[in-house]
């Protein structure tokens, strides 16, 4: 939206008042078309990778929340398809992608909101599910606006409890105050942290020597320092058996663990007495860092992997597992190759994750992205997954899983599941998945559930702005999923309650016939379906829906056709 005059001249004086007091101009965030002419619409003073710096500190604090004001920031986008919208006013042709009059391939997203932020945020508790602006009924709401769990991307400050506060003019002009200063930026040692290199306690890196012991001298000297403290793992080539990194820890929070070098995983499997290679434990305020790479030489052992064969399998090492970690990033670092999955999360809480590069062959097996299960609050953006299985896995127990910005693909897609599997699994709720493209993949976005399974629910689940280049089944409910042989329980119904699922602005191309599959339960048909804003072709040829035991509802564009 284009600053009005009398706005305009609002916010030259504000300018001149909070320069005088010490503010620099990219500390005030404009609006799509207000900003200076070299700088992003919502990019405060402009920045790399659509990241704003914030007051005091660079790159980890997102645009779109300048002083980390989060959902209050984020605007409800009427429901269209890209093309619906008029140009902003005061809008050119060249309005950038992700706003209403952008590219002709780019989604229309909320002005206001942006691709960072997700649709339909303001609107009541964590749980409930807000009517947005000319929407369908029944979109989920992130968040309450403002509220405890206001989303806020990736910003530190929420986890480390730095403050920062703002002011929100009529006109969409955010000032922030001087004081305090948010943002932190952790590749940047501050002076007051003592440095733990664990070349200090005996690991080489040429490569050849196991350095683990030395590695877990560094850590348990990092984690018991009464103080502020980092572990730095510097350049060179480290070989490196089991390494566990546990807590709980003294001192301030968070402890920093900064990976330069390349880091190499022994081939024994002998040598790991659990799965996984690096462990990290029971610890709260936790910030592991790159430019470093964690290779798990899964090549080596990825024919000893006979999971398609026996549904009791044992899993082969995770290059990285978080277990009982509260208040974590992760961020920067590249995984490849690993023996089983890249990174595996399990019973934490708040985690962030961003920039993350992780690889794996087509045909690894088992190589899932990220997985994770009985983990409430985790926020991924702008990584990078190619695997031999899903890209992230969002199993059993997960609640409040925010994905944006993510590329995925070779792989399996985003999977919800598989659930049902085990007895007394907790529920699934609270999951969203936002402007992401997925290329080459066997699934889009799928909610995979055993048959015969114990009873549990999956719900509260929205699916939007996605982007599918040749993936077989983009959009798939699957209740009967099996992924060995044989399964004892085939043609049993699934017990798993799928309800409240959206589907919004999903396009794209199918490799097959059948880009909508919903194949539900017989005992728990699936409630509350809705697609909004459908288009997936197949080759140029007629596409189809097959809808199965469930309850849908459909609205704006639909191809294929919805199910009779």
């Amino acid at each position: 939206m284009a600053i009005s005059g009398g706005s305009c001249v609002l916010a030259i004086l504000l300018l001149a008042f909070y320069q005088a007091r010490g503010l620099e101009e990219s500390q005030i965030a404009f609006p799509p078309g207000g900003a200076a002419v070299d700088a992003p619409a919502f990019s405060p003073g402009g920045a790399d990778d659509q990241y704003a710096l914030p007051p005091g500190g660079a790159g980890d604090a997102p645009a779109f929340s300048p002083g980390g004001v989060g959902a209050s920031l984020i605007a409800v986008p009427p429901v269209g398809w890209p093309g619906d919208f008029a140009l902003p006013p005061g809008s050119a042709g060249d309005a950038p992608a992700y706003s209403p009059g952008g590219a002709d391939d780019a989604y229309a997203l909320p002005p206001g909101g942006a691709g960072n932020a997700p649709a339909y945020s303001p609107g009541g508790a964590d749980d409930a599910y807000a009517l947005p602006p000319g929407g369908a009924a029944g979109a989920p709401a992130l968040s309450p606006p403002g509220g405890a769990g206001a989303y806020n991307e990736l910003a530190d400050d929420d986890l480390f409890d730095t403050q920062g506060v703002s002011d929100t003019f009529a006109n969409s002009l955010t000032v922030v105050k001087p004081q305090p200063r948010r943002g932190r930026n952790f590749d940047i040692p501050d002076p007051s942290e003592k440095i733990f290199n664990v070349l200090q306690f005996g690991a080489k890196s040429d490569g050849k020597k196991d350095c683990a012991q030395a590695f877990i001298k560094a850590w348990r000297a990092t984690c018991d320092f009464n103080g502020k403290a980092r572990l730095v793992i510097p350049g060179g080539t480290f070989l490196l058996s089991q390494v566990v990194f546990g807590g709980p820890c003294i001192g301030p929070a968070p402890k920093i663990v900064q990976v330069v070098g390349n880091l190499k995983a022994t081939t024994d499997i002998s040598e790991y007495s659990s799965p996984e290679w690096f462990l990290f434990e029971s610890i709260s305020g936790l910030v592991i860092i790159g430019p470093g790479t964690f290779d798990g030489q899964g090549d080596a052992v990825w024919e000893y992997n006979d999971c398609k064969s026996n549904q009791n399998c044992a899993q082969l090492p995770s290059n990285i597992k978080l277990i009982k970690v509260k208040n974590a990033i992760v961020r920067g670092i590249s995984s490849v190759n690993s023996k089983g999955k890249h990174l595996f999360i399990t019973m934490c809480e708040k985690i962030r994750i961003q920039k993350l590069h992780l690889t794996a062959p087509e045909d690894s097996p088992n190589t899932d992205g990220i997985h994770i299960s009985n983990t409430n609050d985790v926020r991924i953006v702008q990584t990078n997954i190619a695997t031999g299985d899903d890209c992230i896995a969002i199993i059993a127990g997960a609640t409040n899983v925010f994905v944006n910005r993510l590329t995925c693909g070779p792989g399996h897609g985003i999977s919800v599941g598989s659930l049902g599997k085990y007895p007394d699994e907790k529920d699934v709720r609270g999951i969203t998945v936002s402007d992401c493209t997925f290329t080459g993949t066997d699934n889009g976005v799928r909610i995979k559930t055993w048959p015969g399974s114990p009873p549990s629910a999956a719900s509260g689940m929205l699916f939007q702005n996605l982007i599918m280049n040749n993936v077989r089944f983009p959009i798939i409910i699957d209740q009967e999923y099996c992924s060995s042989k044989t399964c004892s329980n085939k043609g049993t119904p699934s017990r798993v309650q799928i309800s409240n699922v959206h589907y919004i602005n999903v396009r794209g191309t199918s490799t097959t016939a059948f880009p909508v599959k919903l194949m539900c339960s017989k005992q728990f048909p699936c409630k509350d379906v809705q697609l909004t804003n459908i288009d997936l072709r197949y080759n140029g040829s007629p596409a189809t829906s097959t809808c199965d035991n469930a309850k849908v509802r459909y609205s704006g564009r639909q191809n294929p056709p919805p199910c009779k």
